[in-house]
């Protein structure tokens, strides 16, 4: 998928090897990466859409993948889990919160 520029962010998907660098098992895609370069240098962050149970948790698949996500990803903020069909919530906030 191609960038967008959107508001100095540029969002695209990222696919994620798996861990061991072999095969496609444990491997991840983001749904949307966004990167913006700000008086601090280079900001990135990570969201996903996620299934959840009706309490609004992540399902276990779900939590899973956003966990092993995590790990790759390293010392970046962690991925932001939103929940599918629910719009983008408060990710507008989210995003103000980067400059």
């Amino acid at each position: 998928m191609e960038g967008i520029q959107s508001r100095k962010w540029q969002f695209k998907e990222k696919y994620l090897p798996p861990l061991s660098g072999k095969g496609r098992a444990g491997s991840n895609y983001i749904d949307i990466t966004a990167t913006k370069t700000t008086s601090h240098g280079e900001v990135t962050i990570r969201i996903n859409t996620v299934d959840t149970y009706a309490s609004g948790l992540p399902t276990a698949r779900e939590q899973a993948a956003a966990d092993l996500i995590n790990r790759k990803i390293g010392s970046d903020p962690s991925i932001i889990l939103i929940p599918k069909g629910t719009g983008l919530g408060n990710l507008p906030e989210l995003l103000r919160g980067f400059d």
